[in-house]
């Protein structure tokens, strides 16, 4: 029959490889979760690209400006810069991926508004200069 005195207990080694495994566990787990939100962040990053697809595709195609405002997208431009240029000094990947998607996409937007200023398709010509046919 065991008595208290003669039952075991953990020395100061065994104490220390215990914390030892809870904390590479902790850290472990950390690491996964941090990984996976990294993902979904570069997730969001893409989709974020992909938003800007049909305004894109629409300017460039149809040669349409129509709702454009060149003054703001500079401002999301420089806006954009400054951000992704802070990203880049903290090496935050997914706002680094972000901010390569915002620059390029605003870019080509101002660019095209540019050179399509005052420049629509049919379906979004000012009322004024659509052809209204007149009664005889």
């Amino acid at each position: 029959m065991a008595t208290a005195a003669s039952a075991w207990t953990p020395t100061r080694q065994h104490q220390r490889l215990g914390r030892d495994e809870s904390a590479r566990a902790s850290k472990k787990a950390e690491a996964l979760v941090l990984r996976a939100t990294e993902l979904a962040g570069l997730l969001g990053a893409g989709l974020a690209g992909a938003a800007y697809v049909p305004q894109i595709s629409h300017l460039i195609g149809a040669h349409c400006s129509a709702g454009l405002s060149r003054t703001a997208f500079a401002t999301w431009l420089v806006a954009s810069l400054l951000v992704t240029t802070h990203a880049v000094a903290i090496r935050a990947t997914v706002f680094i991926a972000l901010g390569g998607v915002q620059l390029a996409a605003t870019m080509l937007i101002l660019i095209y508004a540019t050179k399509y200023a005052h420049s629509y398709c049919a379906f979004h010509l000012p009322c004024s200069e659509r052809s209204v046919p007149r009664d005889s």
